[in-house]
Protein backbone atom coordinates (compact mmCIF):
# COMPACT_ATOMS: atom_id res chain seq x y z
CA UNK A 1 0.00 0.00 0.00
CA UNK A 2 1.71 3.37 -1.04
CA UNK A 3 2.90 5.29 1.91
CA UNK A 4 1.87 2.35 4.13
CA UNK A 5 5.95 1.54 4.81
CA UNK A 6 8.76 3.05 7.44
CA UNK A 7 8.32 4.67 11.11
CA UNK A 8 6.95 8.22 11.87
CA UNK A 9 8.43 9.86 14.94
CA UNK A 10 6.91 13.09 16.24
CA UNK A 11 5.89 15.38 19.13
CA UNK A 12 3.37 15.11 21.81
CA UNK A 13 2.83 18.17 23.91
CA UNK A 14 0.72 17.29 26.48
CA UNK A 15 -0.10 21.00 27.91
CA UNK A 16 3.08 20.21 30.38
CA UNK A 17 6.36 19.23 28.11
CA UNK A 18 6.68 18.00 24.82
CA UNK A 19 8.06 14.20 24.30
CA UNK A 20 9.17 12.74 21.16
CA UNK A 21 7.04 9.15 20.58
CA UNK A 22 6.90 6.81 16.85
CA UNK A 23 4.06 5.35 15.64
CA UNK A 24 3.48 2.86 12.44
CA UNK A 25 2.41 4.29 9.07
CA UNK A 26 -1.38 3.18 9.89
CA UNK A 27 -0.71 5.35 13.32
CA UNK A 28 -0.99 2.29 15.66
CA UNK A 29 1.83 0.93 17.45
CA UNK A 30 2.70 4.31 19.49
CA UNK A 31 6.65 4.14 21.43
CA UNK A 32 7.20 7.10 23.83
CA UNK A 33 10.92 7.36 23.41
CA UNK A 34 11.85 10.59 25.82
CA UNK A 35 10.14 10.89 29.46
CA UNK A 36 11.50 14.38 31.34
CA UNK A 37 10.27 17.34 32.39
CA UNK A 38 11.49 19.18 29.18
CA UNK A 39 10.82 20.25 25.90
CA UNK A 40 12.26 17.11 23.70
CA UNK A 41 11.58 17.90 19.87
CA UNK A 42 11.79 18.04 16.09
CA UNK A 43 12.77 14.46 15.63
CA UNK A 44 14.81 13.43 12.63
CA UNK A 45 15.40 10.17 11.35
CA UNK A 46 19.16 8.82 9.62
CA UNK A 47 18.71 7.55 6.49
CA UNK A 48 19.62 4.38 8.23
CA UNK A 49 16.41 4.39 10.62
CA UNK A 50 19.11 3.56 13.62
CA UNK A 51 19.40 7.01 14.83
CA UNK A 52 16.89 9.74 15.85
CA UNK A 53 18.15 13.40 16.11
CA UNK A 54 16.16 16.16 18.09
CA UNK A 55 15.98 19.36 20.26
CA UNK A 56 15.42 19.79 23.56
CA UNK A 57 16.04 21.97 26.99
CA UNK A 58 16.65 18.84 29.60
CA UNK A 59 20.33 20.73 30.30
CA UNK A 60 19.16 24.31 30.93
CA UNK A 61 15.54 25.49 30.46
CA UNK A 62 15.01 27.39 27.07
CA UNK A 63 18.35 26.85 25.92
CA UNK A 64 17.50 24.54 22.85
CA UNK A 65 20.67 21.78 22.11
CA UNK A 66 20.91 18.98 19.43
CA UNK A 67 20.72 15.46 20.75
CA UNK A 68 21.01 12.15 19.49
CA UNK A 69 19.54 8.57 20.14
CA UNK A 70 19.27 5.33 19.10
CA UNK A 71 15.72 4.12 17.59
CA UNK A 72 14.54 2.62 20.59
CA UNK A 73 15.09 5.75 22.70
CA UNK A 74 18.16 4.42 24.28
CA UNK A 75 21.81 5.96 23.65
CA UNK A 76 21.53 10.03 24.34
CA UNK A 77 24.09 11.79 23.37
CA UNK A 78 24.20 15.66 23.78
CA UNK A 79 25.92 17.22 19.93
CA UNK A 80 25.86 20.69 20.45
CA UNK A 81 26.82 23.50 23.86
CA UNK A 82 24.43 26.53 23.12
CA UNK A 83 23.37 29.63 25.56
CA UNK A 84 20.87 29.87 22.61
CA UNK A 85 18.96 27.57 20.45
CA UNK A 86 19.90 24.91 18.44
CA UNK A 87 17.15 23.00 16.46
CA UNK A 88 16.28 21.31 13.11
CA UNK A 89 18.54 18.53 12.89
CA UNK A 90 18.43 16.61 9.75
CA UNK A 91 21.27 13.98 8.81
CA UNK A 92 23.49 13.74 5.83
CA UNK A 93 22.08 10.56 3.57
CA UNK A 94 25.51 8.42 4.46
CA UNK A 95 25.00 9.42 8.05
CA UNK A 96 27.97 11.44 8.76
CA UNK A 97 27.27 15.03 9.44
CA UNK A 98 24.25 16.75 10.37
CA UNK A 99 22.74 20.22 9.61
CA UNK A 100 20.85 22.49 11.98
CA UNK A 101 20.18 25.80 12.99
CA UNK A 102 21.18 28.46 15.59
CA UNK A 103 20.96 31.65 16.90
CA UNK A 104 24.53 31.62 18.57
CA UNK A 105 25.49 34.91 16.38
CA UNK A 106 21.82 36.22 17.34
CA UNK A 107 20.61 35.77 14.15
CA UNK A 108 19.42 31.97 13.13
CA UNK A 109 21.87 30.85 10.76
CA UNK A 110 22.31 27.35 8.90
CA UNK A 111 25.48 25.28 10.82
CA UNK A 112 26.42 21.82 10.17
CA UNK A 113 28.31 19.57 11.71
CA UNK A 114 29.97 16.16 12.42
CA UNK A 115 27.54 13.54 13.48
CA UNK A 116 29.38 12.96 16.84
CA UNK A 117 28.90 17.12 17.24
CA UNK A 118 32.35 17.89 16.21
CA UNK A 119 33.68 20.24 13.37
CA UNK A 120 30.94 22.93 13.68
CA UNK A 121 31.21 25.70 10.87
CA UNK A 122 27.99 28.31 9.49
CA UNK A 123 26.98 27.68 5.79
CA UNK A 124 24.94 31.31 6.28
CA UNK A 125 26.09 34.52 6.59
CA UNK A 126 24.78 36.32 10.32
CA UNK A 127 23.27 39.33 8.48
CA UNK A 128 19.95 37.66 8.18
CA UNK A 129 18.00 34.96 9.26
CA UNK A 130 18.39 31.19 8.02
CA UNK A 131 16.24 27.94 9.37
CA UNK A 132 14.50 24.89 8.41
CA UNK A 133 17.38 23.12 6.68
CA UNK A 134 17.17 19.73 5.32
CA UNK A 135 19.80 17.64 3.52
CA UNK A 136 18.73 16.36 -0.26
CA UNK A 137 19.01 12.50 -0.78
CA UNK A 138 21.75 12.83 -2.61
CA UNK A 139 23.60 14.31 -0.10
CA UNK A 140 24.69 17.26 -2.66
CA UNK A 141 22.32 20.03 -1.36
CA UNK A 142 20.96 22.05 1.30
CA UNK A 143 16.99 23.43 1.24
CA UNK A 144 16.27 25.84 3.90
CA UNK A 145 14.21 29.31 4.69
CA UNK A 146 16.10 32.53 4.79
CA UNK A 147 15.22 36.46 4.15
CA UNK A 148 18.40 36.99 3.18
CA UNK A 149 16.66 38.81 -0.05
CA UNK A 150 14.40 41.07 1.59
CA UNK A 151 11.51 40.76 4.67
CA UNK A 152 10.12 38.05 4.26
CA UNK A 153 11.14 34.25 4.68
CA UNK A 154 11.66 32.53 1.47
CA UNK A 155 13.00 28.82 0.33
CA UNK A 156 16.33 28.79 -1.05
CA UNK A 157 18.85 25.66 -2.02
CA UNK A 158 22.86 25.25 -1.46
CA UNK A 159 25.52 23.31 -1.85
CA UNK A 160 26.52 21.04 1.53
CA UNK A 161 29.42 22.98 1.43
CA UNK A 162 27.34 26.16 1.58
CA UNK A 163 28.08 27.58 -1.53
CA UNK A 164 25.93 28.50 -4.81
CA UNK A 165 22.80 29.86 -3.18
CA UNK A 166 19.42 29.74 -5.25
CA UNK A 167 16.67 31.20 -4.05
CA UNK A 168 13.34 29.04 -5.41
CA UNK A 169 10.47 30.80 -4.05
CA UNK A 170 9.24 34.20 -3.75
CA UNK A 171 5.71 34.91 -2.42
CA UNK A 172 3.82 37.75 -0.69
CA UNK A 173 4.30 36.14 2.68
CA UNK A 174 6.69 33.77 4.08
CA UNK A 175 7.93 30.30 3.00
CA UNK A 176 9.46 27.52 5.78
CA UNK A 177 9.85 24.30 6.86
CA UNK A 178 10.94 22.70 3.55
CA UNK A 179 11.52 18.87 2.80
CA UNK A 180 12.86 17.38 0.32
CA UNK A 181 10.73 14.25 -1.55
CA UNK A 182 12.93 10.89 -1.55
CA UNK A 183 13.77 11.19 -5.08
CA UNK A 184 14.94 14.89 -5.10
CA UNK A 185 12.63 16.17 -7.96
CA UNK A 186 10.23 17.75 -5.47
CA UNK A 187 9.94 19.96 -2.58
CA UNK A 188 6.97 20.50 0.23
CA UNK A 189 6.95 23.52 2.49
CA UNK A 190 4.34 25.54 4.47
CA UNK A 191 3.40 29.38 3.20
CA UNK A 192 1.54 32.11 4.98
CA UNK A 193 0.78 33.55 1.68
CA UNK A 194 -2.71 33.06 2.00
CA UNK A 195 -2.70 35.03 5.93
CA UNK A 196 -2.80 31.20 7.46
CA UNK A 197 -0.62 28.43 7.54
CA UNK A 198 -0.93 25.98 4.57
CA UNK A 199 1.21 23.39 2.94
CA UNK A 200 2.31 23.78 -0.74
CA UNK A 201 4.39 21.53 -2.85
CA UNK A 202 6.85 22.32 -5.62
CA UNK A 203 9.76 20.72 -7.98
CA UNK A 204 13.00 21.12 -6.71
CA UNK A 205 13.61 23.92 -8.76
CA UNK A 206 10.46 26.22 -7.56
CA UNK A 207 8.52 25.85 -10.31
CA UNK A 208 4.75 24.18 -10.65
CA UNK A 209 4.00 25.65 -6.95
CA UNK A 210 0.69 24.11 -5.63
CA UNK A 211 -1.46 24.27 -2.50
CA UNK A 212 -2.32 21.16 -0.93
CA UNK A 213 -5.07 21.94 2.00
CA UNK A 214 -7.21 24.91 2.41
CA UNK A 215 -6.80 24.35 6.19
CA UNK A 216 -4.24 25.77 8.83
CA UNK A 217 -0.95 22.89 8.04
CA UNK A 218 2.10 22.77 8.88
CA UNK A 219 5.21 20.63 9.57
CA UNK A 220 5.28 18.62 6.19
CA UNK A 221 7.25 16.01 5.17
CA UNK A 222 7.50 12.56 2.93
CA UNK A 223 6.57 8.55 3.14
CA UNK A 224 9.59 6.63 2.48
CA UNK A 225 8.43 6.19 -0.99
CA UNK A 226 7.16 9.41 -1.83
CA UNK A 227 3.68 8.37 -2.05
CA UNK A 228 2.27 10.23 0.76
CA UNK A 229 2.62 13.62 3.09
CA UNK A 230 2.31 13.90 6.41
CA UNK A 231 1.73 17.25 8.10
CA UNK A 232 -0.10 18.52 11.44
CA UNK A 233 -3.52 20.30 11.75
CA UNK A 234 -4.55 22.46 13.78
CA UNK A 235 -8.14 21.58 14.78
CA UNK A 236 -10.61 23.66 14.41
CA UNK A 237 -10.95 27.63 12.51
CA UNK A 238 -7.53 29.34 12.71
CA UNK A 239 -8.65 32.03 10.69
CA UNK A 240 -8.59 34.72 12.92
CA UNK A 241 -5.52 33.33 15.00
CA UNK A 242 -3.27 33.67 12.01
CA UNK A 243 -4.49 36.05 10.02
CA UNK A 244 -2.42 39.00 11.63
CA UNK A 245 0.78 36.85 10.70
CA UNK A 246 0.63 37.77 7.06
CA UNK A 247 2.91 40.72 7.46
CA UNK A 248 5.94 40.62 9.63
CA UNK A 249 8.97 42.98 10.38
CA UNK A 250 11.77 41.43 9.58
CA UNK A 251 12.78 40.24 12.80
CA UNK A 252 9.70 38.45 13.77
CA UNK A 253 11.04 35.66 10.80
CA UNK A 254 12.68 34.42 14.41
CA UNK A 255 9.25 32.42 15.42
CA UNK A 256 9.34 30.77 12.21
CA UNK A 257 12.66 29.31 12.31
CA UNK A 258 12.61 28.85 16.53
CA UNK A 259 11.52 26.00 18.47
CA UNK A 260 8.65 27.72 19.92
CA UNK A 261 7.18 28.84 16.00
CA UNK A 262 3.49 28.80 17.43
CA UNK A 263 3.99 30.41 20.63
CA UNK A 264 0.26 31.60 20.42
CA UNK A 265 -1.00 28.24 19.49
CA UNK A 266 0.84 25.69 21.46
CA UNK A 267 -1.96 24.62 23.89
CA UNK A 268 -4.76 24.26 20.87
CA UNK A 269 -5.40 20.57 19.42
CA UNK A 270 -3.15 19.36 16.98
CA UNK A 271 -3.46 16.27 14.94
CA UNK A 272 -1.21 14.61 12.41
CA UNK A 273 -2.62 13.89 8.88
CA UNK A 274 -1.32 12.44 5.57
CA UNK A 275 -2.59 12.89 1.96
CA UNK A 276 -1.04 12.22 -1.69
CA UNK A 277 1.17 14.59 -3.16
CA UNK A 278 -1.46 16.07 -5.66
CA UNK A 279 -3.78 16.70 -2.71
CA UNK A 280 -6.05 13.83 -2.99
CA UNK A 281 -6.89 11.26 -0.05
CA UNK A 282 -6.58 13.12 3.00
CA UNK A 283 -6.76 10.93 5.65
CA UNK A 284 -6.33 11.37 9.77
CA UNK A 285 -3.42 9.70 11.53
CA UNK A 286 -4.25 10.87 15.13
CA UNK A 287 -7.39 12.23 16.75
CA UNK A 288 -6.61 13.26 20.23
CA UNK A 289 -8.32 15.96 22.26
CA UNK A 290 -6.35 15.93 25.16
CA UNK A 291 -3.06 16.28 24.09
CA UNK A 292 -1.21 17.68 20.34
CA UNK A 293 0.40 15.13 17.90
CA UNK A 294 2.76 17.12 15.46
CA UNK A 295 6.13 17.82 13.87
CA UNK A 296 6.57 14.74 12.36
CA UNK A 297 9.52 13.17 10.86
CA UNK A 298 9.09 9.50 8.51
CA UNK A 299 11.58 7.39 8.44
CA UNK A 300 12.71 5.22 6.28
CA UNK A 301 12.20 1.51 7.78
CA UNK A 302 9.38 -0.49 9.20
CA UNK A 303 8.52 -0.45 12.92
CA UNK A 304 9.51 -2.93 15.12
Amino acid sequence: IPGSTGVLAYTVNSGVDREIFTMNANGAGKKQLTDNNAVDDMPAWSADGAILAFTSDRREKDHYEIYTMNADGSGVQRLTSSQWDDNSPSFSPDGAKIVFASDRSSLFQVFVMNNDGSGQISLTGDDYFSGSPEWSPDGTRIVYASNQDGPLLDIYTMNADGSNKEKITDSDGHDFSPAWSPDGRQIVFTSLRDKARRVYVMDADGTGQKKLVTFYSDWPDWSPDGARIVFTRLEGNSATLFSSQAALAPGAARQFLAHGADADAEDNDRNLYTIKPDGSDLQPLTQTADTSEDRANWGPRPYT
